[in-house]
């Protein structure tokens, strides 16, 4: 209803829009304060549509927000084979079809099902993929990439610049690559676990390693208020008390059957002697024959005093270790022979394993000692064999500070950097009992029946769900949402009866 200071002042604007893009404007007349506007809500997407009417001058005087729940860019989600009645620890078997404008859609689905007579459900105000839609478009993730630029001490870019990518933390990883006129490089298409450790090595065409290598950095999406949180009650006591005597008899029932009240008491250990070795390597060693198992370990302690470790091994403080110009090599080891134009022969130069990635012809130059934590020097054939060829002229074990000391993301080494991304989590299984020809006698107790947060349905449209419903009569509820690729919403929600 227009205000009598908008009264026959002219024609106002109406507009609606959703994400910024305008969907709809229509023309209201002022000479009366109320009109009817018919707008076509079949031609807008589900989601938050925003109203804004505007006077003549285009000044906005009034904005309503409202939701559309349309249909038509929804998948249809229809559940064959599923049975109105079950009963307890019963098998489950149905097959979800999902399809948008009759044509099958392939798509993304979670499913859960609970007892809604122990849990239960409050349509009205519980959240769901509908109320979570999100105000901002971010484009899909085909792939991870790792990026960056090569540049000089002089921050000029280098080109045709050799960068390797190595990786031992959860199976080996290697690839190389090339930077190209602008100094810059890229792995792409790569796949990776969360907490992987990589370490990049960079050097120019000629080999040297005194470049600086700059990864680049990726906006990451914001952290908003989580939406999935509990809604308020003003009782928690009365609305929760089913589920939660449901959850006691649970927990109850699993330490009758001595689920969670297993231990093994060990035989009493009696300390004669501490072991000083072992204790000196730091505990975050990556040494294959187990920590503290080398000839020599050096600590951050016996650092103090020298500028590098290069420094501290050139004073001859490691038997049979010497320095080459920052390189390390074994005096245990036979040389090359003489070489025709009189230089000298090549020397026996011993692998490095940096926080578990084995390195060769690296310089002890290239890591300040002030990150180093322990060095463990493997020099006898016991320790050498789990390296196999790598270690055939020994191994220095450097493993650098973590916690209270510096993190390997600060270690600014030449032509060395040391990175930990995000990578992708591992899909974890709901557990679920099958009651096949064996039927179990113990009560099943759970309030969540079933769940799957990743169903992927085939090119048809079609995916199997199976389980088996808990000892607990009541009304079962099946929730499943999805999106596929076309970024269609689904939600269904249907309910069968156990007794």
């Amino acid at each position: 209803m227009l205000t009598e200071n908008l009264l026959n002042k002219g024609e106002l604007n109406l507009i609606a829009q959703h994400g910024g893009e305008v969907l709809a404007t229509t023309k209201i007349s002022s000479t009366k304060q109320i009109s009817t506007v018919v707008l076509p809500k079949a031609k807008f997407p589900s989601g938050i549509v925003q109203l804004t009417l505007f006077s003549p001058e285009n000044l906005p005087v009034s904005e309503r927000i409202i939701f559309v729940n349309n249909s038509s860019d929804k998948i249809d989600l229809s559940l064959n084979n599923l049975k109105q009645t079950y009963t307890k620890k019963g098998n489950v078997n149905f097959e979800i079809v999902s399809a948008n404008n009759n044509h099958p859609a392939q798509g993304s689905f979670s499913i859960a099902v609970t007892n809604s007579d122990i849990v239960a459900a409050d349509p009205e105000n519980e959240s769901n993929i509908l109320t979570s839609l999100p105000k901002t478009a971010f484009p899909a993730e085909k792939f991870m990439s790792i990026s960056g630029l090569v540049t000089t001490n002089g921050n000029k870019p280098v080109a045709n610049g050799k960068i390797t990518l190595l990786s031992t933390s959860k199976g080996m990883v290697m690839a190389n690559t090339v930077t190209n006129e602008f100094g810059r490089f890229s792995f792409d298409e790569v796949s990776f676990g969360d907490s992987i450790k990589f370490v990049l090595q960079g050097s120019n065409k000629e080999g040297k390693k005194d470049v600086k290598i700059i990864l680049d950095k990726f906006p990451e999406q914001a952290i908003n208020k989580n939406v999935n949180t509990g809604d308020i009650e003003v009782n928690v006591n009365s609305s929760m008390m089913k589920y939660l005597t449901e959850s006691s008899e649970y927990f109850d029932e699993q330490y009758k059957k001595g689920f969670l009240n297993r231990t093994n008491q060990l035989k009493t250990v009696n300390i004669v002697q501490k072991v000083t070795k072992k204790d000196s390597a730091s505990v975050n060693s990556s040494n294959y024959n187990g920590r503290g198992n080398a000839d020599k370990i050096i600590t951050a302690k016996d650092l103090e005093n020298s500028y590098s470790l290069a420094q501290y091994i050139s004073q001859g403080r490691i038997m049979g270790v010497a320095d080459s110009v920052g390189y390390p090599f074994s005096t245990r080891k036979t040389s090359g022979p003489p070489k025709p134009d009189g230089s000298l022969p090549d020397v026996p130069l011993m692998a490095v394993s940096l926080d578990g990635m084995i390195l060769e012809n690296f310089s002890l130059n290239d890591i300040p000692v002030v990150d180093i934590e322990s060095v463990e020097v493997l020099q006898s054939a016991g320790f050498i064999t789990a390296y196999g060829s790598a270690g055939q002229n020994g191994l220095l074990i450097i493993t650098t500070k973590r916690g209270s000391g510096r993190r390997m993301s600060e270690i600014n080494a030449p032509g060395i950097t040391i990175f930990t991304p995000k990578g992708y989590d591992s899909v974890r299984q709901f557990y679920s009992p099958k009651y096949d020809a064996t039927q179990d006698v113990k009560p099943d107790l759970r309030t969540t029946v079933y769940w799957n947060p990743h169903l992927v349905t085939d090119a048809s449209g079609k995916t199997n769900i199976n389980y088996y419903n808990t000892s607990q009569a009541g009304t079962y509820r099946i929730v499943i949402e999805g999106i596929d690729a076309e970024g269609n919403l689904a939600r269904k929600v249907v309910t069968y009866k156990v007794n």
